[in-house]
């Protein structure tokens, strides 16, 4: 937190800008200057990242090269895909939470993490396959969401409205 590291150009991700991703991570709030980059790891472009501290178990995928706290941890796979990796960690979601230290705040150490069964095919074809099917899958459920959220909106404008129009004695 030492204020001496801070505001250069290096990106600098933290537990919400994971939290907040869409599967990539594409956008930072904090950023490390050449001091704070001194004395931290760059990650590369397509490593999978977790939150260990606070929100524990969210995943996304740098989309950048990037630094970031002890509170996320980084993955680079090197037996699977890491878009195959993220909706393994993603669905593992309530049992990284359930494995948490509960103190001030959730906190699952790199201990804790090691010593969970992470299920995951070898095959490099069947992971593509599932990847794709996912990918597709949630695509389809996105966008159907969106479409409700965009109905939802124009149905509370359309109440809005009316309650207006017979307030003001523009309807009767």
């Amino acid at each position: 937190n030492d204020e001496k590291y801070y505001n250069g150009e290096y990106p600098f991700i933290q537990t919400g800008d994971v939290a907040g991703a869409s599967k990539i991570i594409t956008s930072y709030s904090q950023t490390l200057n050449e001091l704070g980059a001194s004395v931290s790891k760059c990650f590369p472009k397509g490593t999978l990242t977790m939150t260990i501290a606070a929100n524990v178990g969210d995943v996304a995928i740098l989309g950048f090269d990037a630094y970031f706290p002890d509170s996320v941890l980084g993955i680079i796979p090197k037996k699977c895909i890491d878009v195959y990796l993220y909706y393994i960690l993603k669905s593992m979601k309530q049992e990284f939470v359930n494995n948490a230290i509960i103190s001030t705040q959730l906190n699952l150490n790199i201990e804790r993490t090691k010593e969970m069964f992470i299920p995951y095919s070898r095959d490099l074809d069947e992971q593509k396959e599932i990847i794709d099917y996912l990918d597709d899958k949630c695509t389809e459920i996105d966008t159907l969401i969106s479409k409700k959220e965009q109905l939802i909106s124009e149905l509370e404008s359309y109440k809005k409205s009316l309650i207006y129009e017979y307030v003001t004695g523009k309807k009767e």
